[in-house]
């Protein structure tokens, strides 16, 4: 186990009651947390440990201290189900359709021809990006009936998030770092092979084999979760708010930054309801918690940039991979909680939405349109910055003009006690 050292920028009540609002957005305190990476995990004869309900259907568990690697790469119809402080369990996939899918790619995967293996670059992007583009080659590789593994440009190619600085995750510094195994083949240093257009069963089914945590990646999700929420379930019912500020307006396009008055226009929601928000910008928690208080906001304790200031495609803010995917896929387990999505454009809304409605729960998808609210927007990233620059200078305005005046007010106070997130980065 390794420690890193995090600085974040929070909120203190006493402080603030000590010091003044202004003090409140400037204060800079230095915590201490544990990140667990790839940890050697004792491996014990399953039969003599594993516990099942039904061993044709599950749930069957184990305790965290020993590994169920091994057991889900032999039952790979499965999937993880259950999770508390002690324990993890599988069991079988409900859909008969997709346990036969998966079973058949993973007999292809590990008992197919090796000379015939096929392959495309890792890109080193977001996760989403990251990943979708491997699904196409990997479909057009399992329709010919030949493995698959994802290849490198060079040798010596990193994924974005398997390393930072002079640190990696694993040896190999790719998917493989966090999920399991998925053949046992070995693509060549620069094969490229083309893909074809996939179904979205296929794309779901693809994506689900290609990114299946281990078991110490599983752990984290679970600790992170419960660290957050003191609990693995959000209050019900939820709807999900996904704003997504970053880097988009470094890109050309029609993207821009959307204030959170035009999500409950969009949905209609009341005040008291629970809003479960996920999002890479600082300023939209804060933007929530003080202009829009009157609801019940629920979001994971993470570091994130202010509007676009960590760059284009600078994807890590708090400088350390596995606490950034650890956060992604733990936001995304959460995510089948809700029953409702409102979103902008963006990739990763719809990786949540297809998360939401995996096991076939209806879900209710609400798109914000920036051009339906404020007509055309410029394409220009030079343009698009100036926008954005007058956007969070006028809500930063707004976030300050509220604290200010009721700084002494007991909910301020309350929120400033209870709720430690990050407001700014370092």
């Amino acid at each position: 186990m390794s420690t890193k050292r995090h600085f974040y920028w929070i909120f203190s009540a006493a402080l603030g009651s000590l010091l003044g609002c202004n003090y409140l957005l400037s204060m800079k305190v230095s915590l201490f947390t544990e990140t667990l990476h790839v940890t050697d995990i004792p491996k014990i004869p399953l039969t003599q440990s594993i516990q099942c309900i039904s061993y044709l259907e599950g749930p069957c568990c184990m305790e965290w201290e020993f590994d169920m690697d091994d057991f889900w790469h032999d039952h790979p119809g499965w999937e993880w189900s259950f999770m508390n402080k002690s324990h993890q369990c599988f069991s079988l996939i409900q859909d008969p359709r997709k346990v036969e899918y998966i079973q058949k790619l993973h007999s292809v995967q590990w008992d197919g021809n090796c000379s015939l293996v096929r392959g495309a670059f890792q890109i080193s992007s977001g996760f989403t990006a990251s990943i979708g583009t491997q699904l196409k080659s990997f479909y057009a590789a399992f329709k010919d009936g030949v493995p698959y593994s994802p290849s490198k440009h060079w040798e010596g190619t990193k994924w974005l998030y398997a390393w930072h600085g002079n640190y990696t995750v694993c040896d190999t510094a790719d998917l493989k770092c966090y999920f399991l195994p998925i053949t046992k083949c070995q693509s060549r240093i620069g094969q490229n092979d083309a893909g074809k257009h996939i179904p979205s069963f296929d794309k779901e089914m693809l994506k689900w084999y290609l990114t299946r945590p281990k078991q110490w990646l599983r752990r984290q999700i679970y600790e992170y979760i419960f660290s957050n929420f003191n609990s693995t379930t959000l209050p019900y019912p939820c709807t999900l708010f996904h704003v997504r500020r970053g880097d988009l307006v470094h890109e050309k396009g029609t993207r821009s930054y959307v204030r959170l008055q035009e999500y409950f226009r969009a949905s209609n929601l009341t005040e008291g309801e629970n809003i479960f928000l996920m999002t890479d910008s600082a300023t939209a928690i804060e933007e929530a918690e003080f202009l829009h208080p009157n609801y019940n906001w629920l979001y994971v304790k993470r570091k994130r940039f202010n509007g676009y200031e960590g760059g284009w495609e600078n994807h890590l803010p708090s400088q350390d991979p596995v606490a950034e995917i650890v956060a992604i896929l733990s936001e995304l387990m959460l995510s089948e909680q809700c029953y409702q999505i409102v979103h902008t454009s963006s990739s990763f809304s719809s990786e949540i939405y297809s998360y939401m409605t995996r096991h076939g729960k209806e879900i209710k998808r609400i798109h914000v349109s920036y051009q339906a609210i404020n007509g055309s927007l410029p394409t220009a990233p030079a343009e698009k910055k100036m926008l954005a620059n007058s956007f969070m200078h006028s809500l930063i305005t707004d976030i300050q003009s509220v604290i200010e005046v009721n700084c002494n007010q007991s909910r301020i106070q309350s929120i400033l006690y209870n709720k430690t997130y990050i407001v700014q980065t370092i």
